[in-house]
């Protein structure tokens, strides 16, 4: 599955939030809607973190979905941003662009 994720985010994956454009080493492999919640292990449903956003992004208040390219999309908590407009990786939406 790890191996995949490089098919999606790129050669040389990084983390996915959109703070934090490096590289993630090593990366966890995060369930998008949590397997508890009935979401599946699968590349639809996994994006790559840290291993501190990996434990902490959801009790920050954040929350991600994929947009309708297939690509991880953040919502920051709405003491961040009352909109909770989402938010893309600028790396990801490079490496995206350029295929």
């Amino acid at each position: 599955m790890r191996r995949k994720s490089h098919v999606r985010f790129g050669e040389r994956p990084g983390k996915t939030d959109p703070r934090q454009p490096g590289h993630c080493v090593p990366g966890r492999l995060n369930h998008i809607v949590e397997w508890v919640n009935g979401g599946e292990t699968n590349l639809r449903n996994l994006t790559l973190l840290c291993r501190y956003h990996h434990h902490n992004f959801a009790t920050k208040g954040w929350t991600c979905q994929l947009n309708s390219d297939g690509l991880p999309e953040w919502r920051p908590p709405r003491w961040l941003d009352p909109e909770q407009k989402p938010i893309l990786n600028t790396r990801i939406q490079l490496a995206h662009l350029a295929k």
